[in-house]
């Protein structure tokens, strides 16, 4: 019986893999220097991206983890909390033309905490 595509790429081991090549690209679209980055005028629509960008990263780590449900929704969010935070100082402290911004870290933490309670039926 032939499943649907994204139900065999939301199973373990390739839902790891889709983690850690999510995690991945977030972590080169927040080393690239701001000047790099294109410039949208649509308002704080970067904060909609953010929000997006780590709610679908704690939604894959969150199936990665072969765990009972809380377990692996608890851990998600401490790797994707943990990561976002990361992220915001190293672009302060090493990335060039880049800075921390306690909005894009709420942004991260909204889509952290948001996108799993929306699909923590389907984890």
């Amino acid at each position: 019986m032939l499943r649907p595509m994204p139900s065999l790429w939301l199973k373990r081991p390739r839902v790891v893999f889709l983690a850690i090549l999510w995690t991945g690209c977030i972590f080169i679209l927040s080393a690239l220097p701001g000047k790099d980055l294109p410039q949208v005028d649509l308002w704080q629509s970067d904060k909609l991206v953010h929000a997006l960008m780590y709610g679908i990263m704690c939604y894959l780590w969150a199936r990665s983890i072969s765990k009972p449900l809380f377990s692996a929704l608890l851990g998600a969010v401490l790797i994707s909390s943990c990561f976002g935070m990361a992220m915001e100082w190293m672009q302060e402290t090493f990335f060039i033309d880049r800075s921390f911004d306690w909005m894009d870290v709420l942004a991260n933490e909204i889509g952290v905490m948001l996108i799993p309670v929306f699909f923590r039926k389907r984890i």
